[in-house]
């Protein structure tokens, strides 16, 4: 979960809005900072379930 964090702030940060000569420095940065918690909540819940499955699965094999 924490990985899929760091990635989604990482991604987040990298996407530009489409309408960035329309908008002021404040709104740009609400925006991004917007977009960056979404992403980064995406991808945490991506990874906890990536993770979840690979746990469940070694527990069923060692088993």
């Amino acid at each position: 979960g924490g990985l899929g964090l760091v990635m989604g702030l990482f991604f987040g940060a990298l996407d530009n809005p489409i309408m960035q000569e329309e908008m002021t420095a404040r709104q740009q940065f609400v925006y991004t900072a917007k977009q960056m918690g979404r992403r980064s909540w995406s991808s945490a819940k991506t990874f906890a379930v990536m993770g979840l499955i690979f746990s469940g699965v070694e527990c069923v094999v060692e088993k």
